[in-house]
């Protein structure tokens, strides 16, 4: 124990001993300065003014200390006044000095270095160790000046609770503040958590102070609150708001407002969004940042090019365009600034767009360092448009590619990179390399593409616009309308933008071309395959195969540009193949057609230069064009003369200076073998090439196609002439021609006079066929005196004229019409107009139109007439042909409608008919009516007597001719359509004899006056008289016969009244019918009815109406005939039969009277039961004259004959329904 005791105390006098002799070096100057000095870098030096000794807790006061750097021998720190308080018992607790104050501070800011930087930890220990701290009046002075920079206080206070709290507060010259708070976080153990507040108004944020803080920082205004949290002094929350006002513009930036949060305190990084230049507009992207004093690394996820405007105001830091345009995604964005700069970015359909030219819907990454950068490109649509350089923009597909960029004196270069990827479907690959360019801000570019199976158009538009290329690109364009390359390869060098038109650019090009389409002067050859090769202004193309109107070509074609600076163009090689290829190339395939394979062959070699043009010229002056041909067989027809030819042969040798060298061909025309001279002939000053021969034609074969059969017979001798064009330089195109004339002796023309003609006679006859190359082919002919006319052949139709006559006429073609002028001694009118008046087939049918024809005797089916003048014109309905003579005048229509008959539209009808001969006229005009047509006249006038005016179609059919939509007025009769809207007449032919059925509206306003038409004389008067009939009877309509007409018959008649007359005569059934219903006469005498005092004029009705039924043995009301006259009403019902000869004869009828009390009630009292009823019945009536009014039935049978008509009543009855 007294060894423990002894070591104890041993330990405590050590400890003691320590304390005093720290204490004594504490409170001794030249003990502090030692300690101060030991870092010899710097020198400290103070003057020692007052010391207070303590066992543990020594004072010392110390005026003007001063730090200075021991190398540049400048002052880093001076105080005026120092005062020190130690507790040598607080060590054990890290803390030696107990309090501290300072008077006065000057900070000399120095030049940063990374030795000098401040380290927060370190320097947060030296503070936070000290119980009290409290510093007046410091300041931040310049080195260079000597100026104040910075004035402000410190203090730092401990708590016995262990909390602690850190007030910082400065000021700088221009007025602003910052006032820094920090404490101790409660209930921590720790005296390095703490919880802090910063603010900054207006503080200026010197160069050399933020130097201090980093070696990148840059001075300006701050305004800012920051709340922050330290954990054992690591930070670990901060949160703020700051705007940051440079003192000098960082480029374009001018200030920064920003929101800052600390993302990741692990990672200490930093969630920054902000915006530039007091623009909410200029908003920067939301970027995460770690900084330290070394570095910024900085990440971006996402920039939306096309709305986000921040990176425009970057343009300018790289030689761009001034108007360009991004669009597209810049995402995952990392930028680390350290030493350099240094980028990465992944893009997704990024475009640029500018005047000069854009790209878009590129895809891929940059890594960007200041010594190179790496661009990729993995993109599924990438399209590219360069200006003028290219005809349209390119669109890839697939396109990959690494392109190696560097910067040039600010200027793009890349070094030779490859790319490949999908161009119209077709593989396209190739190499680029881009050079600086010190005169525009693209570059130089060199470009190698290379493809296979890429259609001709496509490959065109890889093509660059280059003064070099232009004309041969042009006249490819122009002459290639289909191909495809299968084989491709493209360089191209020369400026990007391809701004200067004389510059070094170059293009090559060479390949192989399949399946291409030349179009040459006016020619398509097809189905070319042939090797290219251009080399800027030079074009050779090697034809291996090509398809010239069905003919095999070989050949070369060159495009070249001599030294006269003129491109020209040579074509020379072989064709063999079908005679119809010739055809085409003269322009005669208008002319001639052939049958497929059937033309024959040609074996033809031929050579043509001339300047190259849009529109070669084959005969200009410096063109030459030399063709070497033999046929073979040749067959051809033409159409528009119906000539064939056949089995051609010759051999043609031809130049554009001199034309057809003479010869001969052999050909067959309609099987008529002909040799002719081939020559050139001189004519009107003109050269012109001939095809002569003469010889005997026979007529069956020279007119066989033509259908005319043995109208024409024989054969005579003919001169054969075809003139073509001489083809010659210098010379006119003129047009070819057929030229045929013959006496016509030996041939017998079996026409009706005035055309016949005798096999032995002559008669001039001449024809020329001009098939024009510019317009429709012309043909004009003349047979004798007789006939002579001229026609065109246009596409779908014939025009022309035709004279009838020698008189001289004044005639023109007219548009789309053949005209017929002249005179004839007779016109058979079916025959005319079989030529194409109404129906017919070709070119010229329904396109004849007569102006001017006079015909001495015209016959139509078994009518005549003499010196008619007929004429015809186009309106809007149609074609009218007029015709005028003494007995008609009229319109006969051709409608423009397909589907609308043919009319037949009179002025007058004139017919003289002798007596009983109507049937056999009738007959005629039966027979000769086979198709259908619209009838209507004014007027028809039968030996002088007017029947009216008629309308009506006529339809023919099995056995019977029907008329529709009748229409026509006789005198005071209309007939019309009637309440089912029909009105037709059909005339069927029996086997003996004709039947007529009529179903329509008879009406007539004026009644009696249209019986006495008919010679009837009425014992009735009506205002109206309207009959829906529906009737037949054997015989021809106007043959009509009351007695044996069956059908049936609606009434509807106003204003009906039966005159009384005793002796009035009723001669046929209808009047022996109207007196039935004559109650005045028929029913007095056998009742005591007084109807004589109601109807003094006759019995009459404001209204009759009902249905007939009339058959071979009645007539038989099917519909009550119900006649009302006033109050009253009289329904009939029941039949009348007829006798053997169809005369009305018994009577089965009923009535049914209807008739008021008051008017009658005598009369009924008589009928019922004599004087003393009818007393009764009148007494009662007065006593209830209220009720007189009311109506009452009595019914009655009508039976007997109709000349003695017999009357029973049948009884009375109340009528309930008109109650």
């Amino acid at each position: 124990m007294n060894k423990l005791i002894s070591r104890t105390l041993l330990i405590l006098s050590s400890f003691v001993g320590i304390i005093l002799l720290v204490s004594l070096v504490l409170i001794s100057e030249r003990s502090l300065k030692f300690i101060l000095n030991i870092n010899q870098s710097t020198n400290v030096d103070f003057v020692l003014t007052d010391r207070q000794w303590h066992p543990y807790k020594p004072s010392i006061e110390i005026d003007v200390l001063s730090v200075v750097r021991i190398k540049e021998q400048s002052s880093l720190m001076e105080t005026q006044e120092l005062k020190v308080n130690f507790n040598l018992l607080s060590i054990f607790q890290g803390r030696l000095i107990e309090s501290l104050y300072a008077k006065d501070m000057d900070f000399i800011i120095h030049p940063s270095s990374k030795e000098d930087q401040i380290n927060l930890n370190s320097l947060w220990f030296y503070v936070a160790s000290i119980k009290n701290l409290r510093i007046e009046e410091f300041s931040l002075k310049d080195l260079k000046t000597n100026s104040s920079i910075l004035n402000g206080e410190l203090s730092a206070m401990a708590f016995q609770s262990g909390g602690s709290k850190l007030k910082f507060f400065a000021k700088n010259e221009t007025g602003g503040y910052l006032d820094l708070r920090v404490s101790s976080i409660s209930g921590s153990n720790s005296f390095k958590d703490y919880r802090g507040f910063m603010q900054t108004s207006a503080f200026d944020l010197n160069q050399l102070v933020s130097n201090d803080l980093c070696s990148f920082c840059v001075s300006g205004i701050l305004d800012s609150k920051i709340w922050f949290t330290l954990i054992d002094l690591e930070l670990v929350k901060l949160l703020g708001d700051i705007k940051f006002r440079l003192n000098s513009s960082l480029d374009f930036i001018n200030s920064i407002n920003a929101k800052i949060k600390l993302e990741d305190p692990e990672k200490n990084i930093f969630r920054i969004s902000s915006f530039l230049n007091e623009n909410t507009k200029i908003g920067a992207p939301e970027v995460f940042a770690s900084i330290s004093s070394k570095e910024v690394f900085v990440f971006i996820p996402e920039i939306e090019l096309a709305s986000n405007q921040f990176l425009y105001n970057f343009k300018h830091t790289v030689d761009f365009p001034s108007d360009l345009l991004l669009g597209g995604y810049l995402r995952n964005i990392v930028l680390n600034i350290k030493d350099s700069f240094s980028l990465k970015v992944d893009f997704e359909d990024l475009s640029l767009k500018s005047s000069l030219g854009s790209v878009s819907g590129i895809a891929g990454n940059l890594t960007y360092t200041p010594r190179s950068s790496r661009l990729k490109i993995n993109t599924p649509y990438l399209e590219v448009e360069l200006g003028s350089l290219l005809d349209s923009s390119l669109v890839f597909n697939n396109l990959n590619s690494e392109f190696l960029l560097s910067l040039i004196d600010e200027k793009v270069f890349i070094s030779k990179s490859y790319f490949k990827g999908s161009y119209k479907k077709n593989l396209l690959q190739g190499q680029v390399t881009l050079f600086p360019n010190p005169l525009d801000s693209t570059g130089d570019l060199s470009l190698k593409i290379s493809s296979t199976d890429l259609d001709y158009l496509d490959a065109l538009d890889l093509f660059p616009n280059l003064n070099q290329t232009k004309f041969t690109k042009d006249w490819l364009k122009d002459s290639i309308s289909c191909g495809a390359f299968q084989e491709v390869f493209l360089i191209y060098r020369g400026p990007i933008d391809n701004r200067y038109t004389e510059s070094s650019a170059s293009f090559q090009s060479r390949g192989l071309f399949k399946d291409a389409c030349l179009e040459l002067i006016d020619t398509t050859i097809n189905e070319i395959d042939l090797f290219t090769k251009i080399n800027n202004t030079s074009f050779l193309g090697e034809v291996i195969d090509g398809n010239l109107y069905g003919s095999e070509v070989k050949g070369l074609l060159k495009v070249f540009k001599p030294s006269n600076n003129n491109y020209q163009l040579e074509l020379e090689g072989s064709s063999y193949g079908p005679f119809l290829t010739l055809l085409n190339l003269a322009n005669l395939d208008s002319v001639f057609e052939v049958k497929q394979g059937k033309s024959g062959e040609h074996n033809t070699n031929f050579k043509f230069t001339s300047p190259l043009a849009s529109n070669f010229d084959l005969l200009g002056k410096d063109s030459d064009l030399k063709i070497s041909t033999k046929i073979k067989d040749g067959n051809f027809h033409n159409k528009q003369t119906n000539l064939s030819f056949s089995k051609l042969y010759s051999q043609i040798d031809y130049d554009s200076s001199n034309g057809v060298r003479d010869g001969f061909a052999t050909i067959k025309i309609n099987d008529i073998p002909l040799k002719f001279d081939i020559r050139k002939v001189k004519e009107n000053g003109n050269f012109n090439t001939q095809f002569v021969t003469e010889d005997v034609v026979s007529s069956r074969k020279i007119l066989s196609p033509y259908g005319i059969g043995d109208t024409v017979k024989g054969s005579s001798k003919f001169n054969l002439k075809l003139v073509l064009p001489s083809f010659v330089k210098g010379q006119p195109i003129l047009d070819p021609k057929i030229e045929i004339a013959s006496n016509l002796n030996g041939i017998l023309v079996n026409l009706p006079e005035p055309f016949v003609k005798s096999k032995n006679s002559s008669i001039d006859f001449n024809l020329i066929f001009k098939p024009f190359l510019n317009k429709s082919p012309q043909l004009v002919f003349k047979y004798g005196d007789l006939l002579r006319g001229k026609f065109n052949f246009q596409t779908d139709f014939i025009e022309g004229y035709v004279i009838a006559g020698k008189k001289k006429q004044n005639i023109s073609i007219p548009n789309g019409q053949i005209l017929l002028v002249g005179e004839l001694q007779s016109l058979d009118l079916g025959s005319f107009i079989s030529l194409g008046i109404v129906e017919g087939e070709g070119a010229g049918a329904g396109n004849i139109f007569i102006k001017d024809l006079l015909v001495e005797e015209t016959n139509f089916s078994n009518f005549s007439l003499l010196k008619t003048r007929f004429k015809s014109q186009r309106t809007e309905d149609g074609i009218e042909y007029k015709f005028t003579n003494k007995d008609l005048s009229g319109i006969f229509l051709v409608p423009k409608e397909k589907d609308r008959n043919v009319s037949f539209n009179f002025d007058y009808i004139r017919i003289n008919q002798l007596a009983g001969s109507s049937k056999d006229s009738f007959l005629g005009l039966y027979n000769g009516i086979d198709s259908e047509f619209d009838f209507s006249t004014k007027a028809i006038l039968i030996n002088g007597q007017d029947y009216g005016n008629w309308k009506f179609s006529v339809v023919p059919d099995d056995n019977q001719l029907m008329l529709y939509g009748i229409e026509g007025t006789y005198g005071r009769w209309q007939i019309t359509n009637n309440m089912n809207g029909i009105s037709s007449l059909k005339i069927k032919k029996k086997t003996f004899g004709w039947r007529s059925s009529l179903e329509a509206n008879i009406y007539s306003g004026s009644p009696e006056k249209a019986m006495k038409q008919i010679d009837i004389e009425p014992n009735f008067e009506l205002d109206t008289l309207s009959l829906d009939v529906d009737l037949s009877w054997d015989n021809l309509p106007w043959i009509f016969d009351y007695n044996i007409v069956s059908g049936d018959i609606s009434t509807n008649f106003t204003g009906f009244t039966i005159r009384n007359s005793e002796e009035l005569e009723t001669p046929n059934n209808l009047l022996r019918l109207v007196n039935i219903f004559n109650i005045t006469d028929s029913f007095e005498k056998i009742t005591n009815l007084d109807f004589r005092k109601l109807y003094k004029r006759g019995f009459s009705a404001d209204s009759v109406k009902g249905k007939f039924g009339i058959t071979e043995k009645s007539l038989k009301i099917k519909e009550p005939i119900i006649l009302k006259s006033g109050s009253s009403e009289f329904s009939w019902t029941g039949e009348i039969s007829r006798d053997k000869k169809g005369n009305l004869d018994k009577l089965n009828l009923e009535v049914v009277m209807t008739l008021p009390l008051r008017e009658y009630l005598p009369a009924y009292a008589f009928v019922l039961g004599g004087p003393l009823t009818a007393g009764i019945v009148y007494i009662a009536g007065k006593a209830f004259e209220r009720n007189l009014d009311k109506l009452s039935s009595g019914k009655w049978k009508v039976n007997g004959e109709i000349s003695e008509p017999k009357t029973e009543f049948d009884g009375w009855f109340e009528d309930k329904k008109n109650q």
